[in-house]
């Protein structure tokens, strides 16, 4: 039985069954691993025993500028993320940590990756030596408080690992994690006032304390809980504490009031300090569970996981199951610093969505009742909004098994609250952003082939998400648009309703669902009623039908406006579902292509005081920072100018993407940002992310295997290929010569080899033809 498929059926086992120990499914990971596998980060990384594909990954691109991802311990998809914080408060440090800075607060079990707004950081832990400190003080002076200055040059970071010296104690702090525990290591100096700080009101500042405890087992086991209430509604986080020495006493300030020796403390702001007397190099160890169910729970968490003291092999562990998900693709190239870009990408795409279920099986759900997860693994941090786009078609064909998976947790979702998850954040629903777009995720699973689900029941809940009353889906029910002055963000919310409805009348029409399909594909065409052909853009209509006045597609705003994180210029293009309609509506393909040029060509300049946070990585108006932009490079395939998109995405992949803490043009966003970057690097990419339909570019590596669940592989090689090379002169699938400019899934997922042959000009009859074109209706 092929080795992915035996992991993960034993993956299901240890969550269902508590009586499984963890270190069983990893004395099994280690006899199917081929070798220890070293990585280092950065040219200043530390040295490890052998090279791996972590080699490669470098957990540091995206801390700077506005990417928004932090570098510290995960495994992929796990409830625990333990990272150092530098800051909590501002857009760009929404991970809590940001490459600029320079003193650590501490570290924190559960962190976001590359998101737009902040929230988690919980249960931080701090080592300190000296005068007892009880708040971290400033960035800009940081002797007021526990924080400590650090050099990047004595930071380091691989996949299920981080360490950093904090000089204002002159302690080495290393961390790794299992999927639900994190594993510390400090190393102290001689000291009579060595201290282990635990903070639980520590956090984002919209994220308010509501209730907290610590509680002292005896010497060397504390537990407790962080409740607070933030993006994420009512959130518990509830913890156990292992210590590897005993603490010879402690202290705990509870709602600012100091108690010395008392065995817990309750209130809304705790914080506990336990002391150590060390020798110069003393370790001490901490292994720290989580659980969003229970303090019974966090402890199980902790001991089943991770029931021994060798640090070592909890870090061996870890680097090896990122080895296993790392080596699903292989990458041939000369480009060692885009081979890095690469593998990163993966990386960040398999952190999120996160475990949200103890070992039990149990977890809080939506509606914040205990359940047991009945033969399915519970997920949360569903960023569809960015997601929907690339990451989730990424997983269909590199994360099959957990696709399913992710399904059941929608489902359970569904059955919770009554919705399909639109941003679920720690199982309950913060209805950030707009459309319903776990509905393409589950129709192109199904388009797919992917079961594992009741396809009936999930087909009633996207059926149902589509006919609510909120956030405009009246007026879209009344008018066949949604009026500007009646619903905030109205273009951007009717473009992207209507492309989740034309998802929902293919799964309609596949089920045989006639009523439904006509239904259906009626509301698909509404983007027509908020498209000026005066203008030949999308543009805010009111009610009465006159369009909405002044109109500037260059301008966009945080504080109310027709679209959302973008303007005219990026979301005209949204219609993945119907480009041969838009085309048309556009006075035909002539016209489509001068205006898709200027997008690519006009002046960077956005109008608006508040957008410019979100509106980046501009190529004239094309805004490759955010998602609205992220398939339109592409769209000169279905005019016969596939050059175009070549080039375009040449562009993007090699100017906006490097192996730097700056390496990202926008928000990492769970994984959306490197999940564009691992398909188009491959040569393809999903305009329609629904339906199994890949549109070809180019791809930048000279060769790369994919390897699928069931033993087969498909190869992408890309010959002749150059940085002068960037056209595509021939493609062929199989040995057979590929007269269009798209492959389907079932392609690639039967196996076989896709040849681009490569040349430094456009071929401009190569997928000219309107057969050539991608299709608008799934493949599968």
């Amino acid at each position: 039985m092929e080795v992915n498929l035996i992991m993960r059926k034993i993956e299901k086992q240890s969550v269902m069954r508590s009586e499984m120990n963890w270190y069983k499914y990893i004395i099994i990971c280690a006899f199917i691993t081929l070798a220890m596998m070293g990585c280092q980060q950065r040219e200043d990384s530390l040295p490890l025993e052998g090279p791996g594909i972590t080699d490669l990954v470098n957990p540091f691109i995206g801390t700077g500028g506005h990417g928004h991802t932090f570098p510290g311990a995960a495994l992929p998809f796990s409830m625990v993320q333990l990272s150092p914080d530098t800051y909590t408060r501002g857009w760009d440090w929404c991970s809590g940590y940001h490459y600029t800075d320079s003193s650590v607060m501490g570290f924190s079990h559960t962190h976001l990756s590359g998101t737009g707004r902040g929230d988690l950081l919980d249960i931080l832990v701090m080592p300190t030596v000296g005068k007892v400190k009880w708040e971290p003080g400033s960035r800009e002076d940081p002797d007021k408080g526990y924080r400590s200055r650090f050099s990047h040059k004595e930071e380091h970071a691989y996949p299920g690992y981080y360490e950093v010296f904090l000089q204002d104690y002159n302690i080495r702090a290393s961390f790794t994690v299992t999927p639900r525990s994190g594993f510390h290591r400090y190393q102290f100096p001689a000291s009579d006032s060595s201290h282990i700080l635990f903070d639980l009101t520590h956090g984002r500042p919209g994220d308010k304390e509501i209730e907290a405890y610590l509680s002292i087992k005896n010497d060397s086991l504390i537990t407790g809980l962080r409740r607070s209430d933030g993006w994420a509604k009512d959130q518990h986080v509830y913890f156990a504490a292992r210590f590897s020495r005993p603490f010879q006493h402690h202290s705990l300030l509870v709602d600012g009031l100091l108690e010395e020796k008392s065995p817990e403390g309750r209130g809304n702001q705790v914080k506990g300090v336990f002391n150590f007397q060390t020798k110069k190099d003393d370790v001490i160890y901490i292994k720290v569970g989580i659980s969003p169910v229970s303090e019974e729970g966090a402890l199980n968490n902790l001991d089943m996981e991770n029931p021994g003291w060798d640090f070592e092999k909890v870090k061996a562990d870890a680097r090896r199951i990122w080895e296993r998900e790392l080596e699903k693709v292989r990458v041939i190239t000369d480009n060692l610093q885009r081979k890095k870009v690469f593998y990163t990408a993966a990386y960040h795409s398999y952190l999120a969505p996160y475990l949200y279920m103890d070992i039990d099986g149990k977890f809080r759900g939506a509606d914040q009742k205990i359940h047991l997860a009945d033969g399915f693994t519970r997920y949360t941090v569903f960023s569809l909004w960015d997601t929907f786009r690339a990451t989730h078609p990424l997983f269909t064909i590199t994360q099959q098994d957990r696709v399913a998976e992710m399904i059941g947790s929608m489902m359970s979702h569904f059955d919770e609250s009554g919705l399909l998850p639109e941003w679920s954040l720690m199982g309950t629903e913060t209805f950030t952003m707009i459309g319903y777009h776990a509905v393409p995720v589950i129709a192109d699973a199904f388009f797919k082939g992917i079961r594992g689900f009741d396809v009936e029941k999930a087909y009633e809940a996207m059926k149902n998400s589509a006919m609510q009353d909120h956030f405009g889906l009246d007026h879209l029910k009344s008018y066949n648009y949604i009026p500007s002055e009646l619903e905030n963000k109205a273009v951007s919310k009717t473009l992207e309703y209507v492309y989740d409805d034309w998802c929902i009348a293919q799964m309609a029409s596949a089920l045989g669902k006639e009523k439904d399909y006509q239904y259906f594909m009626n509301r698909a065409g509404a983007y027509k009623n908020v498209f000026d052909r005066s203008t030949n853009f999308m543009r805010g209509k009111k009610a009465d039908g006159s369009w909405v006045t002044p109109f500037d597609p260059r301008y966009s705003s945080h504080s109310g406006y027709d679209f959302v994180e973008a303007n005219a210029w990026q979301y005209t293009w949204f219609v993945p579902h119907d480009v041969p309609g838009l085309v048309e509506l556009m006075g035909g393909e002539k016209q489509f292509i001068n205006k898709l040029d200027s997008l690519f060509e006009i002046n960077s300049a956005i109008a608006g005081e508040d957008a410019s946070m979100d509106i980046t990585g501009l190529i004239g108006q094309y805004a490759h920072g955010n998602e609205p932009s992220h398939h339109v490079a592409y769209l000169y395939n279905y005019v016969g100018q596939p050059w175009k998109t070549q080039e375009k995405v040449r562009k993007i992949l090699t100017g906006l993407y490097d192996n730097t803490p700056d390496g990202l043009s926008g928000n990492e966003d769970c994984g959306q940002m490197s999940s564009w970057y691992i398909l188009s690097s491959m040569g393809f990419y999903p305009v329609n992310p629904m339906g199994g339909v890949y549109v070809l570019g180019a791809p930048v590596f000279e060769k790369i295997t994919i390897q699928l669940n069931d033993g087969k592989t498909f190869t992408i090689e890309a010959g002749n290929l150059s940085d002068e090379n960037k056209y595509v002169r021939s493609v062929t699938l199989n040995n057979q010569l590929l007269d269009r400019t798209w492959i389907s899934h079932k392609e690639i997922m039967a196996g076989g080899q896709l040849t681009f042959e490569m040349t430094s000009r456009p071929n401009r009859n190569w997928g000219s033809h309107p057969k050539s074109y991608p299709p608008s209706k799934p493949e599968n």
